[in-house]
């Protein structure tokens, strides 16, 4: 198992439980979900017409200088995950686990139960931030974030993540966030068509695969 303080590989989605028959059924949940929750609200956004709460104010309130409080939320996760990864022997396990899973089991690492707690987790965040959204915008739209899982995965592979469980980290992720972000505000204010943003992730997404695809032929 490497030291917390070195690079390594991390749990990705192509290792065993996540490359088959989980994603299948992954996308088929978030398919049935999506479609359930446009059934309830007829596809239309449902607006929260009373005053913010104080939960509200403390998740996505206004900050001097324009900011969102959901700003520093964002922070403060990407901080506690860095040193969850790179600090802790949990995140030790992580990268054992999407290093070279039959070592981290010879180890005595639950390969499987790291990989599920690390379901739970992406879970919890997701709906944590579905909560900030809906604070931000006040208002539940069925169709806000649609698409927006390619450009995660974009970001994370501008950042350094691999595809076949090559090397990654929060700081690298947060950096390909920066950069997608940026380069989606510059179209926009460019005034292109929203298609070039699209075109831009795919790029990114076949450059992944193809870097992907050759490292997978040096190592065999």
């Amino acid at each position: 198992m490497r030291s917390p303080s070195r690079p390594s590989k991390m749990a990705s989605p192509s290792s065993p439980l996540t490359s088959s028959s989980t994603s299948r059924a992954t996308c088929r949940w978030s398919g049935s979900r999506r479609g359930l929750l446009l059934a309830v609200t007829g596809g239309f956004p449902i607006a929260y017409l009373e005053s913010p709460s104080t939960l509200m104010k403390i998740l996505s309130g206004r900050l001097p200088g324009g900011f969102h409080a959901s700003a520093i939320w964002f922070g403060l996760i990407v901080v506690f995950f860095s040193l969850l990864l790179t600090r802790t022997h949990y995140g030790n396990w992580i990268f054992a686990t999407g290093g070279n899973p039959q070592a981290a089991r010879a180890l005595g690492v639950e390969v499987n139960r790291v990989k599920l707690y690390n379901f739970i987790l992406c879970a919890l965040l997701a709906g944590f931030t579905g909560v900030v959204q809906f604070a931000r915008f006040s208002s539940v739209d069925p169709l806000r974030g649609s698409g927006i899982e390619l450009e995660a995965i974009a970001a994370a592979v501008t950042g350094g993540t691999l595809l076949t469980g090559g090397y990654g980290s929060v700081v690298g992720t947060l950096m390909g966030v920066l950069l997608v972000g940026m380069v989606k505000s510059g179209l926009v204010l460019a005034g292109a068509p929203a298609y070039w943003y699209r075109a831009f992730i795919g790029v990114i997404l076949i450059i992944a695969v193809i870097i992907n695809t050759r490292i997978r032929e040096v190592g065999q």
